[in-house]
């Protein structure tokens, strides 16, 4: 009976809906932005989101903050797949700023950002499979589900090269783990496998952004952001041995109890593998801000790829993602320093934004993912410190793969809180 079914499970291989499918490519898909002013306004952190000058994911604008502060978000997404008809959701912590303005000149801070997300949720449709040998019909059905992923906690300085140049450095340590569990359903017993994978690596970030150019008697801000790999992304696996789950999760979720075969106390320790290379990723922005006031007009491009081909040995699809292309156009309105009334402490956020990924499989052609979305932001500033509450909210809609007419809900609130660091107190 167990060979039988084991014969059957190398069988039973196809998919039939998904929770973002994109992220079980390779070992994980890229997260783009992470704080609510970024969402709210479709760019990467790269220009003024957060308030007038001031971006929680860029150094070089940090100086422009009048106090320290402290600032996390959290995130909710929502997806609804037309083709087959799907729903999920996921919420998770988007990240978390702290920052120190120093004499409007420098600025230190650190930041935890999610890096790659490999969240996801595979599942067959039940499919009957006649054995005539033991003149018996099974219903079997394949499912394949992960969590975790790579996060990115990165320590950022910047300090001016001219009274119009400013430059940023960062070093970012890549780090995080995941959890896959692979399952066969045939009638009412689950045959599952499942492992645990621990990443890490490292990258270099420079900022750059000049304030140097005009258009007639706008100012014309230009930015950039560079990285590099110091250290790729490397992996250690651990596989545990597999097992029949005799009550198919009901009740343990898929967990070792007494019922199972082989029992628990036969079952074998996991097996490590360790890889190196696996990711070794690299990214460039460019943007254009143009301030009229306190309104601003961005255009900017983000890359981002993989210059290695390793990632898609540790896919389920045997597929990886090899690059990223994100295009924005953004309108932000900032509030004023002098405030007038209490509508005067809001900042309001637009933006458009078009996305392609490039898929490379080892066992098919290159294909591509498409994404277009609109989103809309607000912000109140309240307090002596100019506290901040943020809301970002995006909608797009994804195509590509085995996926058609994805719309993708993206909600995120943040709270950003100012206190006075390194300040001289006059003695009483």
């Amino acid at each position: 009976m167990w060979l039988r079914n084991s014969l059957i499970i190398i069988l039973v291989i196809s998919v039939g809906f998904s929770q973002s499918i994109l992220n079980s490519n390779g070992i994980g898909n890229i997260t783009s932005n992470s704080d609510a002013a970024s969402i709210g306004s479709s760019n990467l952190g790269l220009f003024s989101s957060f308030r007038e000058n001031v971006s929680l994911s860029n150094p070089v604008t940090w100086h422009n903050l009048p106090f320290t502060y402290l600032a996390f978000d959290y995130t909710f997404i929502n997806s609804i797949i037309q083709d087959p008809s799907v729903k999920n959701s996921l919420s998770r912590l988007g990240s978390f700023h702290f920052i120190v303005p120093m004499k409007k000149e420098y600025a230190f801070g650190l930041k935890l950002t999610p890096y790659l997300n490999r969240h996801y949720l595979l599942q067959g449709p039940e499919t009957p499979y006649s054995d005539p040998v033991f003149d018996d019909t099974l219903n079997v059905q394949y499912s394949a589900s992960g969590a975790g992923g790579v996060n990115s906690f990165e320590a950022a300085f910047s300090l001016p090269v001219t009274s119009k140049e400013r430059i940023g450095i960062s070093f970012d340590l890549l780090f995080g783990s995941s959890r896959e569990v692979k399952t066969t359903h045939i009638d009412d017993i689950g045959y599952i496998l499942k492992e645990r994978n621990l990443f890490k690596g490292s990258l270099f970030h420079l900022y750059l952004l000049s304030e140097r150019l005009k258009i007639g008697k706008y100012d014309f801000n230009s930015y950039a952001s560079f990285s590099v790999t110091i250290d790729p992304i490397s992996l250690e696996q651990h596989i545990y041995s597999p097992f029949e789950d005799a009550t198919s999760g009901q009740s343990d979720y898929g967990n070792y109890d007494p019922w199972d075969f082989p029992s628990p106390s036969f079952i074998l320790a996991s097996k490590e593998n360790n890889f190196t290379d696996i990711v070794e990723p690299m990214d460039m922005q460019l943007g254009f801000d143009v301030i009229d006031n306190y309104v601003h007009y961005q255009l900017g491009w983000y890359h981002w790829q993989d210059n290695n081909e390793n990632a898609s040995n540790f896919s389920l699809f045997k597929q990886q993602l090899k690059s990223s292309n994100h295009f924005n156009v953004s309108v932000c309105k900032f509030s004023q320093i002098k405030k007038n009334n209490v509508f005067d402490n809001f900042e309001y956020r637009f933006g458009l934004f078009l996305k392609k990924d490039n898929i490379i499989s080892l066992t098919s052609s290159e294909s591509s993912i498409t994404q277009k979305g609109v989103s809309l932001g607000i912000g109140y500033q309240f307090g002596p410190m100019k506290n901040q509450l943020d809301i970002g909210y995006s909608l797009s809609l994804q195509d590509g793969l085995q996926i058609k007419n994805e719309f993708i809900h993206s909600f995120n609130i943040g709270i950003s809180i100012g206190d006075l660091w390194f300040v001289k107190r006059r003695q009483r």
